[in-house]
């Protein structure tokens, strides 16, 4: 019963909620410091992204499957450890939650829902592409559609609401409301947490393409690991590490989120760092997302 269960779960990549869950949860409750339709729209905006993710990834997986290929980006590569009951009843059941919950955001809040459904359908695209060019930029393309423009839209729209609440309070107070300077002071915790996400999904991505390269090199499939080699990919991959500890460590210092998510990002960091100085790439991938997984509750539970 474990057993089929852990495979199912596989399949699905639930593993891969920890890069979708965690920050979505950070821009819902930033939007309930808002009025109206904002603090509605904040479930539904996780929800959603959760299930239009998985169900990107697994229509990806369920094409290179059908090819008779690995799946790529995934946490272990073993294509006949999948369930292939859960990869063909997971398409329909995941299509159904996106799409409720979408068109549902739709009438709470148009301008999520209108973003929600263009991410679907690039995200959707993008999963059914031919595989060859599927991974060209990946390692920036899929951080950026899955957090970062979404963090940055969440942001703008949290600085929109809190200026309305200045404009139209100046003649009735003196000063704001708590919804005005919540909406107010949640804008650079958002886009923080956004970016860090981002960052530690493109690591993410660097070792899984780093791991993959050899089989992506024999198949034609063009990536940047392919293309710049295992040299250079190692030392993009130390950049992203880098990176994600400082924005970590500069988060926590402006108290933005504790301590907790700097340290286990570091940890990670140099977990992966000495990984890949020893080739040994598959493990690389384990360490990150563990530590990333623990960096992602600590986010959720220490967030301001």
């Amino acid at each position: 019963m474990f057993r089929t269960i852990f495979y199912a779960a596989r399949t699905l990549r639930l593993d891969m909620l920890f890069f979708s869950v965690p920050y979505a949860f950070v821009w819902a409750r930033a939007l309930g410091a808002s009025t109206d339709g904002l603090a509605a729209s904040g479930p539904l905006i996780l929800g959603a992204h959760a299930a239009l993710l998985l169900l990107a990834l697994l229509l990806s997986d369920t094409r290179e499957a059908e090819a008779g290929r690995e799946p790529r980006l995934m946490l272990w590569r073993d294509r006949f450890v999948l369930d292939a009951d859960a990869q063909s009843g997971g398409v329909p059941v995941l299509a159904l939650i996106a799409s409720v919950l979408t068109l549902v955001l739709l009438v709470v809040d148009p301008a999520a829902g209108l973003y929600m459904i263009l991410g679907a359908a690039v995200l959707l695209w993008h999963g059914t592409r031919a595989m060859r060019r599927k991974y060209v930029l990946i390692e920036l393309a899929a951080p950026a559609l899955v957090l970062a423009v979404p963090g940055l839209l969440v942001a703008t729209r949290l600085l929109s609401r809190a200026r309305d609440m200045y404009v139209g309070e100046m003649d009735d107070v003196a000063a704001p409301t708590a919804h005005a300077l919540a909406a107010q002071a949640a804008v650079h915790p958002v886009l923080g947490a956004s970016l860090l996400g981002a960052v530690a999904l493109g690591l993410f991505v660097m070792l899984c393409l780093l791991r993959d390269a050899p089989m992506d090199e024999s198949e034609g499939v063009g990536s940047v690991a392919a293309a710049v080699g295992r040299p250079g990919a190692r030392a993009l991959a130390w950049v992203w590490a880098v990176a994600a500890v400082l924005l970590a460590s500069m988060g926590a210092g402006w108290q933005w989120w504790g301590w907790g998510v700097a340290a286990a990002l570091g940890v990670g960091s140099m977990g992966v760092a000495s990984c890949l100085a020893s080739g040994a790439y598959g493990r690389a991938v384990s360490v990150w997302a563990a530590l990333h997984a623990v960096a992602a509750a600590a986010l959720v539970f220490t967030a301001h």
